[in-house]
């Protein structure tokens, strides 16, 4: 079935041979090493905004607070629950959203902002038909839209971390990173 989630879709993720997406599985020593694994860094990602939320709200009034959306977790649920398809929200890059990462964080956004999910339509191609790609040619090639099941998984994704607050297992602890941090800060002092 074409619009299950979980179909292997071989021609959309990127082969053994492409080292980003080797190295996003964890496969080898590829270009997060120094980011860490998905969990560690999407912990590092999501402590250093609420970091940055809570300086930006000591500086403004309280009519302009700035809102954090989770988006990060919503990403990290997806890796949690099927790498596979996590695979499919990056382009070979291994960092920019493609039309199933961009649908992700649209409907994080969305839900944030409105406090219930986007309206989905049955029809992928009505919801896409307007839709401009933004890719360069080191990102690889064109992925596909997409698929009405997978719209409706990557929204309920949505609706569980940002509407019911669902915290993904993996998250590492705040004190966790504080303390990776802190080691990383001796390192560097003692390297330097």
């Amino acid at each position: 079935n074409e619009d299950d989630a979980t179909v292997n879709h071989d021609d959309d993720v990127a082969g053994d041979d492409d080292s980003a997406f080797n190295a996003a599985r964890g496969d080898d020593d590829g270009m997060y090493d120094a980011l860490g694994d998905v969990p560690e860094f999407t912990s590092r990602v999501w402590y250093g905004y609420q970091r940055y939320q809570q300086a930006l709200a000591e500086l403004l009034p309280a009519s302009q607070q700035p809102m954090l959306v989770p988006t990060a977790l919503a990403f990290l649920v997806v890796w949690e629950e099927n790498s596979d398809f996590w695979l499919r929200l990056f382009y070979d890059d291994g960092y920019h959203p493609t039309p199933h990462g961009a649908f992700l964080l649209g409907c994080c956004l969305y839900a944030a902002l409105y406090r219930k999910l986007p309206p989905l339509s049955d029809d992928a191609d009505e919801l896409f038909r307007n839709i401009r790609r933004f890719q360069s040619e080191n990102m690889g090639d064109n992925r596909p839209l997409p698929t009405v099941s997978e719209m409706y998984t990557l929204a309920s994704v949505a609706e569980r971390v940002v509407l019911q607050n669902y915290i993904p297992s993996t998250l590492l602890s705040a004190e966790t990173i504080a303390a990776m941090e802190a080691a990383d800060a001796a390192e560097d002092a003692y390297n330097n």
